[in-house]
């Protein structure tokens, strides 16, 4: 898939990892209304503003083209983040990745892993034409007031 960087190349994912287990066994990570690592190491300066201003998703766009996403769906996870979801998850699985889903528009990093996957879950059970324009208008405020956004 299409995508800016916005991480250096071979960074440490270790407490990334750490943070995702933490989340998926209940715990809260918020942390000054963030789920996300603070000042995360990996992120370069570019990828701060990129993410900041949800510039970081336009080559997705490119994919959506090509059929590999869909304007709207579960957010794109990594292989290892894949295998430790737990099996209640799985029909996150079943629809493309979107660009914006129903995880983005209720917070984005205010919300850790878990009530991510459990916001996917209910957005395959909901998925429809009137859905996915529902989401899709609530996407625009959301990246134009950079809700969540880190």
């Amino acid at each position: 898939m299409y995508k800016f960087r916005t991480m250096r190349v071979g960074a440490d994912d270790r407490a990334q990892r750490d943070l995702v287990a933490r989340e998926l066994a209940g715990e809260n990570t918020l942390v000054n209304g963030t789920c996300k690592i603070s000042g995360d190491p990996r992120v370069t300066r570019v990828g701060e503003l990129l993410r900041r201003t949800s510039l970081d998703e336009l080559p997705q766009l490119v994919n959506v083209l090509r059929g590999d996403m869909a304007l709207v769906g579960p957010r794109p996870c990594l292989v290892w983040e894949a295998e430790m979801f737990p099996p209640a998850c799985a029909p996150r699985f079943t629809v493309r990745p979107g660009l914006t889903g129903l995880w983005q528009v209720s917070g984005r990093s205010t919300i850790g892993t878990a009530e991510m996957l459990a916001l996917d879950v209910v957005y395959v059970r909901a998925r429809g034409l009137r859905t996915d324009v529902r989401i899709l208008i609530r996407t625009v405020p959301s990246m134009l007031t950079r809700d969540g956004a880190r």
